[in-house]
């Protein structure tokens, strides 16, 4: 049972046959540990430890965690989260690492990362196909390949092999992954236009 101030590991796990989508978790083990019982519990492919750190009050950063990438996770009953958090995510292991033996500045600095965060994307909300009156059905076209088409799914979705993602997901899948985030909706159009200029004129004419 989690006790308050117990050591345990905040791991990040990577799969390649879910190449849009990372594993961030905690255990008591080790990360690679987590990744072999990740292999029992129906997760096709060879699951890899990409980062994991061993520090106390792992439930209490995982559960920030959870906070501060509530929009970046595929679901809000798991722990998988769309690639395009590992920059973030770099960031605040990078700060856990260098202050585990400050426990008090450790949660300043998670705090004040956390803040930061939650403020650009307040100031900067991620686009939603209503925001430019597209809708479900509608058909988007890849700026770098427009024989590659996907249609809207819902507000935030497109289908693409049958397979549901955001825009800045799949345009990382269609990449390969060249970048560590990209901005979606720069690299899709409709009837012509690129949605991010869509949202400019409809943001400039309100």
């Amino acid at each position: 049972m989690y006790k308050p101030g117990m050591k345990d590991t905040l791991y990040i796990i990577f799969n390649k046959q879910i190449p849009a989508l990372i594993k961030v978790g905690i255990t008591q083990y080790d990360g690679n540990h987590r990744a072999k019982t990740l292999c029992t519990t129906g997760v096709p492919g060879r699951n890899e430890v990409y980062r994991e750190l061993r520090i106390p009050n792992t439930k209490k950063v995982e559960d920030k965690i959870k906070l501060m990438f509530k929009d970046d996770r595929e679901s809000l009953k798991k722990e998988w989260y769309y690639k395009t958090a590992l920059p973030q995510l770099d960031l605040l292991f990078d700060i856990l690492e260098l202050q585990q033996d400050d426990l008090t500045e450790e949660e300043e600095n998670i705090g004040l990362l956390s803040e930061t965060i939650m403020n650009e994307r307040k100031r900067k909300e991620k686009l939603k196909f209503p925001m430019i009156n597209l809708s479900v059905g509608q058909e988007l076209e890849y700026v770098e390949d427009p024989s590659i088409k996907v249609k809207i799914v819902d507000d935030n979705c497109v289908e693409y092999e049958n397979e549901r993602y955001t825009l800045s997901a799949l345009t990382a899948k269609l990449d390969n992954y060249r970048v560590s985030a990209y901005q979606g909706p720069l690299y899709w159009t409709y009837n012509g236009e690129r949605l991010t200029d869509l949202r400019n004129k409809k943001t400039t004419s309100i």
